[in-house]
């Protein structure tokens, strides 16, 4: 399954729509670094932590390649929930 472009658009304007009024917190930016603690932003901020390489990461973890196309939870190689 890969991100067509106008789910990248529906993303991108709830995301700024969330930064704009700040009411849907799962897709605001600002407020994922509120809820990080200071060392965090800090570290972030020094160039100790790159969030880029950590969101893709994150993604693979989830099962999905850098342009957001399916490929399966290694985690899970049956593909069943649970099966670790």
């Amino acid at each position: 399954m890969e991100i067509k472009q106008a789910e990248l658009q529906r993303i991108f304007q709830r995301i700024g729509d969330a930064m704009q009024t700040g009411t849907d917190d799962d897709a605001c930016p600002i407020k994922a670094m509120q809820a990080m603690s200071q060392d965090m932003i800090i570290a972030i901020a020094a160039g100790m932590i790159d969030p880029v390489e950590i969101a893709q990461e994150e993604l693979v973890l989830r099962g999905f390649d850098l342009k957001g196309s399916w490929m399966g939870d290694w985690r899970r190689p049956c593909g069943k929930a649970g099966n670790f």
